[in-house]
């Protein structure tokens, strides 16, 4: 399920929206809430994105050089591909 929701939150703000309100991420595992993460800080900074190009989600991980990179980037782009 969690995938499925992350995947969810990728391709529609208001899914995002949604589960904000009702505090979902605390119960995703921790690869997921950092993910989750990310996704809140891309929305907060661009306040008109409707959704994420997962390329620049990963582009901007990349940049602040967290271990596990492999593993989140192979996370997301298999978030990519449920939200498809």
């Amino acid at each position: 399920m969690e995938k499925k929701l992350l995947a969810t939150i990728l391709k529609e703000r208001k899914s995002f929206e949604a589960l904000e309100r009702l505090s979902v991420a605390d119960s995703f595992s921790d690869p997921g809430k950092y993910l989750y993460s990310l996704v809140k800080e891309f929305y907060e900074r661009d306040s008109k994105a409707m959704s994420i190009d997962v390329d620049i989600l990963e582009s901007r991980y990349l940049k602040k050089g967290i271990n596990s990179k492999r593993s989140i980037v192979n996370s997301l782009n298999s978030y990519q591909k449920w939200s498809s």
